[in-house]
């Protein structure tokens, strides 16, 4: 579901709905103004806004030309390996160690038309008896949340990519 400043804007107003009509009718002209101005100062802020558990980055793109190749790029200049599958609709990348955390992360570009949507999962590094790391056994979505240490990578590869920027869950 791709969220649209129009939804958050009618979803803003029917909530404060009654509090707007009690400004109006006890407040004067200025104090009026100010509130008002804020209001849509604040309605504009939340609408183009993250929210939390957001795992989804779409991207659209205005020049189209050479648009797989682009994407490539973008994650060539951000330190992933691309698996070469033949498939230029889907760049995935390799399990690439981060040092943000002890782990690895595998990030996928979907290419359709104008947009590119970047997805990303991340796995956590497991040491068998000897000391020795092994690849994990389970991967988990990274997902947008106050100090995340891996969106910051899929917003960098999205940043060189294009850009209107959109987030969806």
């Amino acid at each position: 579901m791709i969220r649209s400043p129009e939804r958050d804007y009618v979803v803003f107003w029917k909530n404060s709905f009654r509090i707007l009509i009690f400004f109006i009718l006890v407040c004067n002209k200025i104090f009026m103004r100010t509130v008002i101005t804020i209001v849509f100062l604040v309605c504009t802020l939340r609408s183009f806004s993250q929210e939390y558990l957001d795992k989804k980055i779409i991207i659209v793109v205005s020049d189209t030309t050479n648009i797989y190749q682009k994407v490539r790029q973008a994650f060539g200049r951000n330190n992933f390996q691309l698996k070469e599958d033949g498939n230029i609709s889907v760049v995935t990348t390799f399990p690439r160690e981060s040092k943000k955390i002890p782990g690895y992360v595998v990030s996928r570009a979907i290419i359709n038309k104008d947009t590119v949507a970047i997805t990303g999962i991340y796995g956590f590094i497991r040491l068998d008896y000897w000391g020795y790391t092994r690849t994990p056994n389970n991967y988990k979505d990274i997902l947008y949340m106050n100090n995340s240490k891996l969106w910051p990578l899929l917003m960098n590869v999205a940043k060189e990519i294009g850009s209107t920027i959109t987030y969806s869950k």
